[in-house]
């Protein structure tokens, strides 16, 4: 099912319309799918297309200190920022963008909630490693949170899983009110996951994409990154329409 989720968003992106039509063009030998395909190419590739598809899907979310949220049971940090890299003795786990990991450990040394909560990221192509919730809790706990201050959810594989396997520990040790700790970019679908199980969700995003910098020249500049950023607002957008029409049904 992974699998699935994984590739289906491709099939709508814009490099795929993109190769579709670079197709079409050869096999009708018709030049305007050439133009047309360049077109739309120049413009996901521009930055100032990009930030403002980033500030859209962000919703002009705020970066917060500690100071600014309330007491909660629990703060949660969900996975995706933990890679697997080679090394000499094999696979290993290595840092990627921590922020996420960082902001839940400043808030729990302001105390804001008695219990520290790590998604266990687990997917199918990665190869085996020591578990991510077993790195991340041996990490916090260097840094001097309290091993029982830790919680792991099961193993997970995306939004969905991670705000179920949440859920099951809320039941248990009976929390109601979390802080949750993700990117702005992707807050809106996990709070609305989390939302969904009966939990009261404070949003604490991090790991902003939409940037305070001001529309300068280089903006108008087409660029590798800045289409990513494009591609990866349209799959976030999919997402958020996925599981907005699951809730319906």
């Amino acid at each position: 099912m992974i699998y699935l989720q994984k590739f289906l968003p491709f099939l709508f992106l814009p490099i795929t319309l993109i190769i579709a039509l670079l197709i079409g063009a050869i096999v009708t030998k018709k030049r305007n799918l050439i133009v047309l395909a360049l077109s739309l190419l120049i413009l996901c590739s521009l930055p100032i297309t990009s930030k403002n598809l980033v500030r859209f899907i962000e919703e002009g979310a705020l970066k917060l200190q500690p100071i600014d949220v309330p007491n909660a049971d629990a703060v949660v940090v969900l996975s995706g920022f933990i890679g697997r890299v080679n090394s000499a003795k094999g696979p290993v786990l290595e840092w990627g963008n921590a922020a996420r990991y960082f902001a839940g450990i400043e808030l729990m040394k302001a105390n804001k909630a008695p219990f520290l909560i790590f998604t266990n990221e687990k997917l199918p192509w990665m190869p085996d490693t020591i578990a991510v919730g077993d790195f991340l809790s041996t990490s916090a706990q260097e840094m001097g949170i309290e091993k029982s201050q830790i919680l792991l959810t099961s193993d997970v594989q995306n939004t969905a899983d991670e705000a179920k396997a949440i859920q099951v520990l809320a039941q248990k040790h009976g929390l109601r009110k979390i802080i949750l700790v993700t990117s702005a970019f992707h807050m809106a679908r996990a709070k609305l996951l989390l939302t969904q199980t009966g939990l009261e969700v404070i949003a604490y995003p991090v790991s902003f994409g939409a940037g305070a910098d001001a529309t300068n020249l280089l903006d108008f500049i087409p660029n590798a990154d800045a289409l990513r950023q494009t591609e990866g607002v349209l799959k976030e957008l999919m997402g958020r329409a996925y599981y907005r029409l699951m809730a319906l049904w």
